[in-house]
């Protein structure tokens, strides 16, 4: 799982394979309706990385990545060039983390809220858990 935070960097986290649900939270037990987002905070379809840093002349490679920027542009109408230094010395392994990051973000996905009462409260993050829905569109 890979996460983008507010400063602009990104957490990776592989996680274990798939576990069993463990819970089940009926449409009954929600506090309000749920709330639908396409957040775009988590977005990119340009990538460019710097690497293989030599700090004697203080000079960097530079990767760009923008193959998909035309299509995501065309699909979600909004486009987001991201930018970031690593300390990576290889193409090779600078394409692998171009690849995990368009895997990833080059996509806008739904995120949905909802708030359900106290008897859920010893679920912890990220763990796997059914919840009741009705479709929220035919689109």
């Amino acid at each position: 799982m890979k996460y983008a935070k507010s400063n602009g960097k990104f957490t990776f986290r592989y996680l274990h394979a798939p576990k069993s649900i463990i819970e089940t939270i009926e449409k009954s037990e929600f506090f309000e309706g749920l709330e639908a987002d396409y957040p775009s905070n988590n977005y990119l379809s340009t990538v460019v990385l710097a690497y293989d840093k030599d700090y004697g002349e203080n000079k960097l490679s530079t990767y760009i990545d923008d193959s998909l920027e035309e299509e995501l542009l065309d699909t979600y109408d909004v486009s987001y060039r991201y930018e970031a230094e690593t300390l990576l010395g290889s193409l090779t392994d600078v394409q692998a983390l171009d690849g995990n990051l368009l895997n990833t973000y080059a996509k806008i996905t739904q995120w949905i809220t909802i708030m359900v009462n106290i008897s859920h409260i010893q679920l912890e993050l990220l763990v796997d858990a059914t919840v009741e829905l009705d479709r929220l569109s035919r689109t």
